[in-house]
């Protein structure tokens, strides 16, 4: 038998062999049952402060005064003595669990059974003891549970999921209630497809939380949202447990057929990391529009959070007026010239000036568009009205898709010289774009 010993201070013990003892001491103590034996037969005393101890194995535990955790996560028919204090005790299959004295509470995680409660207390003036279930596939409430099943003799209460697995007899007590569980796993509704996706609304500079779940019974969740400006948006996938993964996408129904297919749909991104570390997903100038994101299920089972920021991009002021009058002059086309403007339902029109020389070959591109923000663009000579008119103006050259796709007039031939006109004209949305004049 092996005896290990802490200090005074704040110890992180481990236990490598079959029956030994830990003594922690004072202060705050980790200490760690031997792992791998069946059974360990360890004895762990945690003295004062609030201890961390995990058991394995046929372990026997005397937690003593402060506010401690005992994590039971894969062993068995362990004695759980938790002491003085308001403390935590994660119990598994045929373990004893004593709280002591205190606010306790008893928490419960899948796989859990068997075990025995001998000190429950309910609410009362001196102590509220609590029966906790963490992330128990569908169990978000005492409905969820079997009916709590009252022994007479000699007075206890068997609390049993649905299929009848025992998770717990609360010993000596008969009038268990509501307010004596809690319920930590997020019944979410939320879907695997596009149709009944869970709506998130309207998300315009501000972040909309989300609680959910996962597990292998429910293996993805869909959620949907809408942006009414072009927007950065920002989607965090937070708070999975240790033993959890999962994984998040952000989608667009390309298709329009109300279903997901991943081999047609658009992917605006997506984050895939290892076990239960946060995912994040960084999608900038998102268009207005109706989006979907995905979590999935990797490994375990867990509550997670969902949130989805959006930050509007602002409209660029450019300064260029509805008429020829009003243009926003480029100056003299001798080199590349490259302008930032924008175009709204509040801004139909932009015109921009600029004069060459005889026989100047121009490409013109405008960029920032999609497929529901987007602008014609025309090259134009003026016919003397000072006010544009694509039916009595020259027209040199026009772009007009509908895609979303740049707008381009390539080699168009400015014979006279002059001043000219470019006219952006606002067909649908709001946008930020690139107005690019090159000399060829």
């Amino acid at each position: 038998m092996t005896e290990i010993f802490g200090t005074t201070g704040q110890d992180s013990l481990e236990i490598t062999q079959i029956g030994s003892i830990a003594f922690g001491g004072a202060a705050a103590d980790t200490i760690t049952g031997a792992t791998n034996a069946n059974p360990s037969g360890s004895r762990i005393y945690g003295g004062s402060g609030a201890d961390e101890i995990y058991v394995e194995n046929g372990d026997t535990v005397f937690a003593g005064a402060g506010d401690d955790t005992i994590y039971n996560d894969s062993g068995a028919n362990n004695r759980l003595y938790a002491g003085a204090g308001n403390d935590k005790i994660y119990g598994n299959s045929g373990d004893i669990l004593v709280g002591g004295v205190g606010d306790d509470q008893f928490w419960f995680e899948p796989g859990a059974s068997e075990t025995i409660i001998l000190d429950f207390n309910k609410n009362s003036e001196t102590e509220a003891d609590k029966i906790v279930f963490d992330s128990l596939t569908g169990i978000g409430s005492l409905d969820d549970l079997a009916p709590l099943d009252i022994t007479t003799s000699p007075g206890d209460t068997l609390v049993k999921l649905e299929g009848g697995t025992v998770i717990a007899t609360v010993k000596g007590v008969t009038d268990l209630t509501a307010e004596d569980f809690v319920f930590n796993f997020v019944k979410d509704n939320a879907p695997s497809n596009f149709p009944g996706a869970v709506d998130l609304g309207t998300i315009s500079n501000e972040t909309k939380e989300q609680p959910g779940s996962f597990s292998t019974e429910d293996l993805a969740d869909m959620y949907k949202f809408n942006l009414a400006a072009r927007s950065d948006v920002t989607i965090d996938l937070s708070g999975m447990s240790p033993s959890s993964n999962g994984d998040v996408f952000l989608i667009k129904d390309s298709d329009g057929n109300g279903n997901f297919d991943p081999s047609k749909d658009e992917f605006f991104g997506s984050s895939q990391n290892s076990n239960n570390a946060d995912e994040q997903i960084v999608s900038p100038a998102l268009a207005t529009g109706e989006y979907y994101v995905l979590v999935t299920q990797v490994e375990g089972l867990t509550n997670y959070n969902l949130s989805v920021q959006a930050a509007e991009i602002p409209l660029v002021e450019d300064n260029a007026g509805s008429d020829f009058l009003q243009a926003a002059p480029l100056g003299e086309l001798t080199s590349n010239i490259t302008q930032a403007g924008s175009v709204s339902s509040n801004d139909l029109t932009d015109v921009f000036s600029f004069t060459t020389a005889p026989n100047t070959t121009v490409n013109l591109t405008l960029s920032g568009l999609d497929a529901t923000n987007y602008a014609d663009v025309f090259l134009v000579k003026d016919n003397g009205d000072d006010a544009f008119d694509p039916n009595t103006d020259t027209i040199i050259g026009f772009s007009q898709n509908d895609d979303g796709s740049d707008q381009a007039i390539d080699n168009a031939l400015l014979l006279d010289g002059g001043e000219y006109y470019v006219v952006v004209t606002q067909v649908m949305g709001a946008m930020n774009y690139s107005l690019t004049l090159d000399v060829a």
